[in-house]
């Protein structure tokens, strides 16, 4: 029987990042945190730069990676592909009416996730990732039970998307690339796209204010973070 090793801790997987990306990590959180604080002012002229700003320098990150290193170039490129797409994602959800385009954006960005986590899989989904496995896919059932008949037009396209979403998220939790922090980027990614349909849709509570806005990018912003830093320090281990 297999044994889960324990995870190391975070800073781990910060060492012997070169200088320059670590900046532009940092400067990421900072775009991160700076957005947070923008979601109670609601609707601002800068929404879109600074919501992008965070995962997009999470892409500029892989891609100083992708470009130092002549190692895993393929995977490198999968997962800044992956990341721009979720910045795209991001981005046209505040400047395009609607869902369509922003969840088209993000969902070809999973299917790159998919397809890095594909060509390094092989961590059992056993221990915590059992625990994890249980709880993606509770919401994702749950959470089409509850929607699906809300959406409209929008089922089958909602439908789809959480099929790719949970398929990014378990393949996350069976890769070798620093498993613990990119399965658990995944089950974040899953989380937050689980309250944000409930907000969308109108089945949450009313009376919340801003709590749901704060936590769908709360979970999503340390999601992508915990992949972005993941998946390169994983490759950089795997190389």
């Amino acid at each position: 029987m297999s044994v889960s090793s324990p995870p190391a801790p975070p800073v781990a997987a910060v060492r012997d990042v070169p200088l320059l990306q670590r900046g532009v990590l940092l400067a990421s959180v900072l775009g991160g945190l700076a957005y947070l604080l923008f979601i109670p002012a609601g609707h601002i002229p800068a929404q879109a730069w600074i919501k992008g700003s965070g995962v997009g320098l999470l892409t500029l990150f892989a891609l100083l990676g992708l470009v130092s290193s002549a190692r895993a170039r393929l995977d490198r490129l999968l997962l800044v592909l992956g990341l721009a797409l979720c910045t795209g994602g991001d981005v046209l959800l505040v400047v395009v009416p609607g869902l369509a385009a922003g969840l088209g954006s993000f969902l070809v960005g999973h299917l790159f996730l998919i397809a890095l986590f594909r060509r390094h899989r092989g961590q059992p989904l056993a221990g915590w990732r059992r625990g994890l496995l249980v709880l993606v896919l509770t919401l994702a059932v749950v959470g089409l039970v509850l929607v699906a008949p809300r959406a409209g037009d929008l089922m089958i396209p909602v439908v789809v998307y959480t099929l790719v979403l949970t398929a990014m998220a378990v393949t996350a939790m069976g890769s070798r690339l620093h498993a613990w922090l990119v399965g658990v980027g995944g089950v974040l990614f899953v989380i937050s796209d689980s309250i944000l349909s409930l907000r969308v849709f109108g089945l949450l509570p009313s009376g919340l204010g801003v709590l749901p806005g704060l936590a769908v990018w709360a979970t999503y912003y340390l999601a992508m973070l915990a992949i972005a830093l993941g998946a390169s320090r994983g490759l950089d281990r795997a190389s």
